[in-house]
């Protein structure tokens, strides 16, 4: 690819960055980027519209996915009814789920993202159990479960 074609990707997908950006919280579909078939980086925030969220599992060459509602004052969570849309998403490096509730706590579909080295997940109770089982074979998992003691740690602190 030749320097100017390089240019002119990179701003075409800057441009779908910052026109979800602006459209959060009214965003409806995913299918105006499914064209968008070598998108390597994600972010949807505030995407509690979003009509399904399991087409994000078509974008199979993404490293780095963002989603959920990151926006600090907001406790209002994106809902997720399971992982398994993940499956897809062999190349992925780093997915943030800030701000969602996932209905299945099953989260062995993520064991299936052979190249995982990042992982933010929301840290409710039902989840614990299955993080530190996970985390005996799962380098990503231990992290998790690192989070979830130092959480314990900042709980006890505060005296709750």
């Amino acid at each position: 690819m030749i320097e100017g074609q390089r240019n002119c990707v990179q701003i075409i997908v800057e441009e779908v960055r910052v026109g979800i950006e602006r459209h959060s919280g009214s965003l409806l579909s995913l299918a105006p980027l499914t064209g968008l078939r070598n998108l390597t980086e994600l972010s949807v925030d505030q995407a509690h519209r979003l009509d399904d969220p399991a087409s994000l599992g078509s974008f199979t060459r993404l490293t780095s996915l963002e989603f959920g509602n990151g926006s600090l004052g907001s406790d209002k969570s994106v809902v997720l009814p399971d992982l398994e849309w993940v499956r897809p998403l062999k190349e992925l490096r780093t997915l943030a789920l800030p701000g969602t509730r996932i209905v299945d706590p099953d989260l062995s579909p993520l064991l299936d993202l052979p190249r995982l080295e990042q992982l933010r997940l929301p840290l409710p109770r039902q989840f614990r159990k299955q993080v530190f089982d996970l985390a005996e074979t799962s380098k990503v998992f231990a992290n998790v479960a690192t989070q979830y003691e130092d959480l314990d740690t900042w709980r006890t602190s505060m005296g709750s």
